[in-house]
């Protein structure tokens, strides 16, 4: 419990996921296929300090006469050491430099935790422990003749007493008690390092993840990422918005994740998200910057690359397209598409598969116009038909080339049709 001390004037944890349902939009929060690995948190955590090694922890009283001075005092090796519920304290030598056959009150031995460096006058804390001797001086055995030490005081599993959850730094404090209540003559501080007592911790809440980004893979679902800039969280919790303020915790990934799958969204809807570090012992970090993606619409482009259809920019552009030869009647046949990459596609004729005849290009520029660009090239004089068409917002272009006969076509390109909302 919380005491003031006196100062006597006269003389320190595969990636799991937890999945939360809203009840206006059933968004779940799922681990990525990849990711760091967690850290577990050490079992029977031990906090010890000294100001020289601990040595073996018996109690060895050594008396001898010591000359006359003015008051109680102590003088290391000092040491301390928590764990399992149990204290181990050490210290070197306690003097009464009072008169030879001046003997002191009855004396005590506290551990005492602090959340500052003491620095004299009245230290405020907690008691840790408390240890009265027995072989001593005095009626109980317990006070210290004027003129005497008592050196090698090693002390093993005293009970320990928990203070609240914080970060502290430990004292050994020398108490006597003055007939009214016991007040401190020397105390010694462990001030290489504090400790997290009672469940607390000495980090501080975790930093800030940063660096979200969203991005739509399907018509029910957006992938989330994000910079993972902390080393002492437990989890990642994630919040949505469908309308870019009110936000809702939907669940959470675990530690050191970089990334969540948002599902069960529903299709051609727009949602912000956010997202903060959690620590068991040390609480939220802040908010990461709110990233927005848009979930594709219900209907989806699905390839069929032989067939004259295939799908860009993770889904969202459909392009069809059809080529017309030179026969006559003329015939017309599909396209067969082979996508290069997410945002670059090439097409063959029927009769030549592999020949690369049609050039197709879709571009992000959404931060320099707010649309997407698209580019069509051909190296044929043949004729063509191809449409594309934004599955989110529904937008849609058609480009329409007659055959001719030794004419080949230059490269086309629109900045403006499809939009990025």
């Amino acid at each position: 419990m919380s005491a003031h001390r006196k100062f006597f004037a006269a003389l320190f944890v595969s990636l799991a996921a937890i999945a939360f349902s809203l009840p206006a939009m059933a968004a779940e929060v799922q681990p990525l296929a990849d990711g760091k690995t967690a850290e577990f948190p050490v079992e029977n955590p031990q906090w010890s300090g000294s100001s020289d090694g601990l040595g073996p922890i018996v109690e060895r009283p050594d008396f001898r006469p010591k000359g006359t001075s003015t008051d109680l005092s102590f003088s290391g090796p000092f040491s301390f050491a928590i764990a399992n519920g149990l204290v181990d304290m050490s210290v070197g030598r306690v003097d009464n430099d009072s008169p030879g056959g001046s003997i002191s009150g009855t004396i005590e031995l506290w551990l005492w935790a602090s959340t500052t460096i003491p620095t004299g006058g009245t230290i405020n804390g907690y008691a840790l422990t408390k240890w009265r001797p027995s072989t001593w001086h005095g009626t109980n055995g317990n006070q210290l003749m004027g003129g005497y030490q008592v050196s090698n005081i090693d002390l093993t599993n005293l009970p320990y007493t928990a203070p609240p959850a914080n970060c502290y730094y430990i004292s050994i404090l020398l108490e006597e008690w003055n007939g009214s209540e016991f007040v401190y003559h020397d105390y010694w501080t462990y001030t290489t390092e504090a400790f997290g007592l009672g469940g607390g911790s000495c980090v501080g809440p975790p930093s800030s993840p940063s660096g979200l980004t969203a991005m739509a893979t399907s018509s029910s679902s957006i992938d989330i990422f994000w910079n993972d800039n902390s080393d002492n969280e437990d989890e990642f919790r994630v919040e949505i918005s469908s309308n870019g303020s009110a936000f809702q915790d939907i669940g959470s990934v675990s530690a050191n994740s970089i990334g969540a799958s948002i599902t069960s969204l529903n299709p051609n809807t727009t949602y912000s998200f956010r997202v903060r570090a959690y620590s068991n012992a040390d609480g939220y970090s802040g908010y990461s910057n709110t990233a927005s993606a848009t979930t594709l619409s219900d209907s989806a482009c699905v390839n069929d690359l032989n067939n004259g259809v295939v799908c860009l920019r993770n889904g969202r552009f459909e392009l069809i397209g059809t080529w017309t030869d030179f026969s006559n009647p003329p015939v017309t046949n599909p396209l067969i598409w082979t996508p290069q990459q997410d945002i670059n596609a090439t097409a063959g004729f029927q009769n030549n598969p592999s020949g690369i005849q049609i050039v197709m290009r879709v571009a992000d520029a959404c931060s320099l116009t707010g649309t997407y660009w698209l580019w069509l090239g051909g190296f044929t004089d043949a004729g063509w038909d191809i449409t594309v068409r934004d599955t989110v917002t529904g937008n849609s272009r058609s480009w329409i080339r007659t055959r001719s006969s030794g004419n080949f076509p230059t490269t086309t390109r629109d900045t403006a049709t499809f939009s990025c909302n």
